[in-house]
């Protein structure tokens, strides 16, 4: 399964991405189980999207360093 969204992102970093959100679905997960609350979810998405704004922009910034 993990293969086939990789083939279809076609984004250079897909696993890291991956591996950060699942990271964050875990964290969320043992806060709701161990502390009893809930975070709430725009926090999740925000965090998520700064790694891909973060990582376009490296992924922009990366040629131009080495020419």
């Amino acid at each position: 399964m993990i293969q086939r969204a990789r083939a279809a992102c076609q984004h250079q970093f897909f696993m890291e991405i991956f591996t950060i959100a699942a990271w964050e679905i875990w964290k969320q997960r043992n806060t709701k189980i161990f502390r009893g609350t809930v975070q709430n979810g725009r926090n999740v998405s925000f965090i998520l999207y700064s790694y891909i704004f973060i990582d376009a922009k490296m992924s922009l910034e990366i040629p131009s360093l080495l020419g």
